[in-house]
């Protein structure tokens, strides 16, 4: 994934477009820098530019206090504290129905912040890349990667980050060797040989969580603000795999899989889905996606 796309999907959880059309009926791909008519993935709302206990929830969307806390105290100050994900789902078809309520509800981030975590979508989408080279955190499951991720995440909210009067990161005066030590040392090789895209990645890691949620915006960049709420296993569930990518998504990150929200169809037409994953019993929503393609041949 290059440093496009991860702004895109990091910047706002990750995100208005580029949306370009084609002129016939385009086929999905279910990654990748949206031109041509590809595919945008996104997640919890965005703007321009890129859990383990159960509930008892019966409801979409709902969420107690004891939820609340668990997302606020997800960073890790210590290397030896793993780092632990928000309650979750207790089922698909709870998130998907919460999922649900925070499209017909008006793009609520709250609605979202117990089955979707920034730190877990970072390792996802950081494992998707075409080469191995590109991958910081190659060969790490998803637990050590997050943990990993929360520690540098943890850094820089240390650090007095340097941003210039449009509000964007001055990326040449940080101090990217403090970062590296977080990593091991059979990385650093990798990381020397690919330090630019490593400083892309720490620069990501700035975003990740002061931009992840966005009240109020359609992740799909549609008209529609309603979806229909099907019973459970009346809609499209299939696992994502594709040979585009490095194996290390398969290999160290838990099955994908992707929901369908259906097609809008205006003077374009919009598919609409989810990813999601399953760890240890709970569901997580890793991100939207999208792909638009014009009407007719």
């Amino acid at each position: 994934m290059d440093r496009r796309m991860k702004k895109q999907i990091l910047i706002g959880l990750l995100i208005a477009v580029m949306l370009l059309v084609l002129t016939g009926c385009g086929a999905k791909d279910t990654h990748g820098i949206p031109e041509n008519g590809e595919t945008n993935p996104t997640a919890a709302g965005g703007k321009e530019d890129t859990g383990k206990e159960d509930t008892g929830k019966a409801d979409a969307g709902e969420a107690d206090d004891s939820d609340a806390d668990d997302v606020e105290d997800n960073n890790v100050e210590d290397n030896d504290v793993a780092y632990k994900l928000p309650a979750g789902a207790s089922s698909e078809y709870e998130l998907y129905k919460t999922v649900l309520a925070y499209l017909n509800n008006g793009f609520h981030s709250d609605d979202l912040k117990t089955v979707c975590d920034p730190v877990l979508t970072m390792v996802f989408f950081s494992k998707w890349e075409e080469k191995e080279d590109k991958i910081f955190t190659l060969g790490m499951q998803y637990d050590e990667a997050c943990d990993l991720i929360a520690r540098l995440s943890a850094k820089a909210a240390q650090m007095d980050a340097p941003y210039d009067e449009y509000g964007e990161l001055e990326e040449d005066l940080i101090d990217f060797d403090a970062f590296e030590e977080e990593f091991p040392e059979g990385m650093r090789g990798q990381i020397e040989q690919n330090r630019r895209d490593f400083e892309n990645f720490i620069v990501d890691i700035f975003y990740m969580e002061s931009d992840f949620f966005h009240d109020g915006e359609n992740p799909f960049y549609t008209d529609p603000t309603e979806w229909e709420v099907k019973q459970e296993g009346e809609y499209e569930v299939k696992e994502y795999h594709s040979n585009d990518w490095c194996d290390d998504l398969y290999d160290t990150f838990p099955k994908v899989y992707e929901v369908s929200l259906g097609t809008y169809i205006d003077y374009e037409a919009t598919e609409m889905w989810f990813y999601y994953t399953q760890i240890d019993g709970r569901y997580y929503m890793l991100s939207f996606g999208y792909a638009v393609s014009g009407i007719g041949g």
